[in-house]
């Protein structure tokens, strides 16, 4: 794309990233597949993220990942 900066788009996707992860656990049509111990998980991971915005997508998943190695 050329109409948008990248780093524009990061933070964009990275505001929404959260805030979408959230929504397939408690949104209108939440997965099956996960049980109540993982929607937790992501239920601790995305609010924080979504209160406070990363810059990245690769920030993003720079949490989740340390999250997920100290559970």
């Amino acid at each position: 794309m050329t109409w948008e900066a990248r780093a524009a788009i990061e933070r964009r996707t990275a505001t929404l990233l959260p805030a979408l992860l959230l929504a397939r656990v408690d949104g209108k049509s939440p997965v099956e597949y996960l049980g109540a111990a993982d929607r937790d998980f992501v239920r601790e991971v995305s609010l924080p993220l979504i209160s406070t915005p990363f810059a990245s997508p690769h920030d993003v998943a720079r949490v989740w990942t340390s999250r997920l190695v100290s559970e």
